[in-house]
């Protein structure tokens, strides 16, 4: 259903903007596909690996945050480097922090 809504409030602006209706639908679409994708790998990876993990996973997500500050990497918004830009993918690693 919400993809129904996300078409349906963003299919003109995605035509102006970049000639394809369902532009705003198909990033939802992909962005479900590997979340999924990701809940079922780890829901399958035992809790103790995970747990074993852990320190890892938090040292490279606060190195993440940290190449926020690099010029070319971080993204600037409203005065503030929060996104960090790799391959055309944006995504913000403090989120990764939480």
């Amino acid at each position: 259903i919400c993809l129904v809504f996300i078409y349906s409030s963003s299919s003109v602006y995605a035509l102006e903007k970049f000639g394809v209706a369902h532009y705003f639908l198909k990033k939802q679409c992909i962005s479900l596909s590997l979340g999924l994708i990701s809940f079922l790998f780890f829901s399958s990876v035992p809790y103790a690996y995970i747990k074993k993990g852990t320190p890892l996973f938090f040292l490279i997500s606060l190195i993440l945050t940290g190449l926020t500050l690099v010029p070319y990497l971080g993204a600037h918004c409203h005065g503030s480097s929060r996104w960090l830009n790799v391959g055309g993918i944006s995504f913000q690693p403090s989120e990764l922090l939480k």
